[in-house]
């Protein structure tokens, strides 16, 4: 028996304990938990139907670092419980992920209890506690009832079209036969499954073991199957069952994902990026880079010889746009013609900085009267005017003005522009700051009738 806990169970989840130090804590958001201990009654399970409970979890970070939520069960542990925390990425500070709590049943006959532990290594004063209970019993359910497992396999990294064999059991655990009717997949190709040619019947207390192989593709990633099987059972007669893995890249990126929470573009900043070719592979070399060029300059791709490994070096643009960005530099390798993906999410600030960094006027009738004011903030403390504003493209006007705390500038949409969608434009902000010559603003605007 397999029994789901909704919202109003997971009210029942017990309170923070512990007191955590000034690095922040967690925050259990499905349910409001009382003070108390709470007592998590499995029920009753039979030995040859081990269920298990199983929800949802919302967990909000008010750390200032990057938490990992992981599960535990407190000594002593009964034969055969168990718990899994799956999807349990690590939060960033500040905010919340979903998450999936299971705990499965004693195997053994007779009753059984324990604690079952929430908590983090990276914030040693906090957890969270559950007490949970419950009996396992030796007979059979009434009627037709199915158990299967495992409920998928996870072949973990595989080259490309190997071939994975695999069994799964299936056990009639009621006190009728099970007849399994139909096994329902799509590809026989990556899925060949044994004897599933004819009806499958399972006498009570029997079981089947199905057997088969699966086989990776040809191609770099995960991959996963389904195969859905159909019985006669009383309860959930058709049972999805997921087979799959992970193809390694042909070729690995350090790091896979550049993040700069904040940099100033006139100091000119460098950033490096690793190439690997996996085991086997003929050596590389990288012949160019594009996605890049409104943000970086190439400072160096490498040796022009071919090798299997590459250290690339990128320096940011002076003229660089202010804001948050995210880009994704290709990276065009030879031979072999293979195009790498190298996201970056990069926060562009200045010592002058513009407020907002970005206009995003968003979509707008032709002829509706728009403006936006941005006000120039310096974080040096030292006075600085403003020379011009231009736009690049021409597809904005703007006006600077001297306030009493600096200046603002004003962008409206150029009065010539047609229905073409979208307007995207850098604004140039000339200063006679020694540091800050320039600061670059985007501008952005779709026309609509």
């Amino acid at each position: 028996m397999r029994v789901i806990l909704g919202v109003a169970l997971v009210a029942l989840l017990l309170g923070s304990c512990g007191n955590s130090d000034d690095q922040g804590e967690l925050e259990i958001l499905t349910g409001s938990p009382p003070a108390a201990l709470t007592q998590l009654d499995l029920g009753e399970a039979r030995l040859k139907s081990r269920h298990y409970m199983q929800w949802n979890l919302r967990v909000r970070s008010l750390a200032r670092k990057s938490v990992q939520l992981k599960a535990r069960l407190e000594e002593p542990v009964p034969s055969g419980v168990r718990v899994e925390l799956t999807r349990a990425e690590p939060i960033l500070g500040g905010t919340t992920a979903d998450m999936r709590l299971a705990l499965w049943t004693a195997d053994e006959v007779g009753s059984f209890q324990g604690e079952l532990v929430l908590y983090s290594d990276d914030l040693p004063g906090w957890s969270y506690r559950y007490r949970y209970s419950g009996t396992v019993v030796d007979r059979a359910d009434e009627g037709r009832h199915l158990q299967v497992s495992p409920l998928g396999v996870d072949v973990g990294q595989s080259d490309w079209g190997e071939e994975h064999p695999f069994q799964v059991v299936l056990a009639s655990v009621g006190t009728e036969a099970v007849t399994i009717r139909k096994w329902l997949y799509e590809s026989p190709n990556r899925l060949k499954l044994e004897g599933v040619d004819a009806p499958v019947r399972i006498e009570p207390g029997e079981e089947w073991v199905l057997k088969g192989v699966l086989v990776a593709p040809r191609r770099s990633g995960a991959f996963r199957e389904g195969l859905k099987i159909v019985s006669d059972a009383d309860r959930s007669p058709e049972r999805l069952l997921w087979f799959g893995g992970k193809v390694p890249a042909n070729y690995a990126l350090l790091p896979a994902r550049l993040v700069i929470p904040g940099t100033y573009p006139d100091k000119e900043p460098r950033y490096r990026v690793k190439v690997t070719a996996r085991e086997g592979l003929a050596p590389f070399r990288v012949a160019r880079l594009s996605g890049h060029e409104r943000f970086f300059e190439v400072e160096s791709l490498g040796s022009p010889e071919p090798s299997a490994f590459r250290q690339l070096e990128l320096r940011m643009r002076k003229d660089a746009p202010l804001g948050r960005h995210e880009i994704k530099v290709q990276l065009h390798l030879d031979p072999g013609g293979e195009i790498l993906e190298w996201p970056i999410e990069v926060r562009i600030v200045g010592a002058i900085q513009p407020v907002p960094d970005s206009i995003n006027f968003g979509r707008a009738k032709a002829g509706t009267p728009l403006s936006v004011k941005i006000r120039l903030v310096s974080f040096s403390g030292r006075p600085f005017e403003v020379k011009a504003v231009t736009a690049r493209h021409g597809y904005f006007s703007a006006e600077p003005k001297r306030t009493g705390g600096g200046w603002e500038v004003e962008v409206r949409p150029a009065p010539n522009l047609k229905l073409k969608t979208p307007y995207r434009d850098l604004l140039e902000i000339e200063t006679d700051d020694p540091d800050v010559p320039r600061v670059v603003v985007e501008a952005y605007l779709e026309l609509v009738p």
